[in-house]
């Protein structure tokens, strides 16, 4: 029976919670096998903001009432980046997360970051896409490639929303399509998981106002300047008005089908992958032209995007039209030489198809 001392949106969210959990950490163990017996560490990306500090308390709670002794409250630890975007209210919400924790009496490390230097020294990347290659970059710069380790964000499911509709309009494929994963990999191996993909940001502000808990607000949230805000604060809003007031819902439960569809193709992709290449390093790879000719242009542009995976080579500029022109290089055989955003240049040579990364820097 639940408690009905409890409010309703609290239970709510906790349950939410809890199953977001269960479904990152089933897939954690199954793909990037964390150590059992030892118990998984948790440490949040928490930035002050509603989401994060709902993930936080959240995650305490759940794992102080945890019968599973894989969860145990003293194995979380928070990590806050401070961009220094907003000068004097980024050192408030880094102060703010500090002392917040050290009243939840638990760990927090404040991990700077420059993104404003940085913004000059890269020309190709919006301000939005600076912040988030470096907030990444400090998050896990600060984590142990630990099996038993995974970092926590607070994405819920409205950004999973915007995720999706941004990416639809810069002419994302399938891949983009699907949105955040609940979990991945980083660089460096620690799994990323996403616990709150299906949980609306209306029910994690009904549940820090029920709670009594206090939050930062960001500013540049309202700055209609970044994309997302745009997003956030009129297409959504008017998809909601004028076609379903679950609008989000429904996006985001696309996007749960279009990741289950991707995980049969890549399974297909990575088993045609292993008759068609032929040499594969880091920054080169060969394949064999006629033995992708047999499979349909689609099937060859996803075998394509799985290889980028593969590589490690850059996706974040590769559009739809890019894949296209990609497979069609590849099946057609014409044009001999062509390039791609990231610095790959592709060359055929009869049944030869030759990728490389950066040719003019590997010389």
């Amino acid at each position: 029976m639940p408690d009905r001392s409890v409010p309703g949106s609290t239970r709510q969210f906790t349950s939410q919670l809890l199953q977001g959990y269960q479904r990152c950490l089933s897939l954690v163990s199954g793909n990037f096998s964390v150590a059992q017996s030892s118990g998984i560490r948790l440490t949040l990306a928490v930035s002050g903001g509603a989401d994060s500090v709902a993930l936080l308390f959240g995650t305490l709670a759940l794992m102080r009432s945890s019968r599973d002794d894989r969860l145990s409250a003293d194995r979380v630890q928070v990590l806050h980046v401070n961009h220094g975007l907003r000068g004097l209210q980024s050192d408030d919400d880094a102060e703010f997360v500090r002392e917040l924790c050290e009243s939840l009496n638990v760990d927090c490390q404040i991990c700077p970051a420059d993104v404003q230097a940085l913004r000059g020294a890269v020309g190709s990347e919006s301000l939005e896409e600076a912040a988030r290659r470096i907030r990444y970059e400090a998050l896990q710069s600060r984590i142990q490639d630990d099996p038993s380790e995974c970092l926590v964000t607070a994405h819920h499911q409205d950004d999973q929303a915007e995720t999706i509709l941004h990416n639809l309009g810069r002419g994302s494929g399938l891949r983009g399509l699907q949105g955040m994963t609940p979990v991945r990999r980083l660089q460096n191996g620690v799994p990323l998981i996403r616990p709150m993909l299906m949980i609306s940001r209306k029910t994690l502000k009904e549940f820090l106002q029920n709670e009594g808990i206090s939050f930062r607000e960001d500013s540049s949230n309202e700055d209609p300047g970044f994309t997302r805000n745009r997003i956030r604060h009129i297409v959504l809003p008017s998809l909601e008005k004028e076609v379903h007031s679950q609008a989000s819902r429904n996006i985001a439960a696309a996007a749960q089908q279009v990741s289950e569809a991707l995980d049969c193709l890549d399974q297909l992709a990575g088993r045609i992958l292993a008759d068609v290449v032929l040499e594969q390093t880091s920054d080169s790879c060969r394949l064999h032209r006629e033995r992708l000719t047999d499979w349909p242009e689609y099937l060859v542009r996803h075998i394509f995007s799985v290889l980028w995976i593969r590589q490690h080579w850059p996706r974040q500029q590769m559009q739809a039209l890019h894949w296209k022109k990609l497979a069609d290089c590849a099946v057609d055989g014409v044009p001999a030489s062509c390039s791609f955003p990231g610095g790959i240049q592709l060359t055929i040579r009869g049944q030869l198809i030759h990728l490389l990364k950066n040719p003019k820097i590997l010389g």
